[in-house]
């Protein structure tokens, strides 16, 4: 007995795009999760999560795109649905940066910056020639490290603060 594939059917464009989005959604995650797994074998954080991730948009380019693309969309739908996903991100990541001893407010504030740079850098990255692409990278790790120490230093002045108190 063999199964026939039914063509899967939209209501309408909207109810597709907020389908594309849940899924590059999803696919992001498992981008989270496949860096975390790499850093096993790293030693630099940032280099590798930025590594993967523009690996993912080199692969992926179009999942990349409709979420880029749509973050701006013309359905309030969609502009909501991307920014949840984009918020799904950045919850993680704040997680992550917590568990490295940042308060919270702080943490997602990082995280806020570094996805927003990340994001920019993905999207240049998929628009870029190849021989531009190497460059894009180093520039993007080079960004989020300057995030990632101002918000550190702002982290070590809040304990300084407090204990001074």
């Amino acid at each position: 007995m063999s199964l026939a594939l039914r063509p899967l059917r939209f209501k309408d464009m909207e109810e597709l795009g907020l389908t594309l989005v849940d899924e590059s959604g999803l696919a992001l995650r498992q981008v989270m999760r496949k860096a975390r797994q790499r850093l096993k074998e790293s030693g630099s954080v940032i280099a590798t999560s930025v590594k993967t991730f523009l690996e993912f948009t080199q692969a992926n380019p179009n999942i990349f795109r409709i979420l880029f693309h749509e973050r701006s969309g013309t359905t309030r739908a969609l502009r909501v649905a991307v920014a949840r996903e984009i918020q799904y991100f950045i919850v993680e990541l704040t997680d992550y940066i917590q568990s490295t001893g940042q308060d919270h407010e702080l943490a997602f504030a990082q995280a806020e910056a570094m996805v927003a740079v990340i994001f920019n850098a993905g999207a240049e990255f998929i628009a870029c020639k190849p021989k531009q692409r190497q460059a894009l990278e180093d520039r993007a790790i080079m960004q989020l490290r300057f995030i990632a120490a101002g918000a550190l230093e702002m982290n070590n002045k809040n304990k300084h603060s407090a204990n001074a108190r």
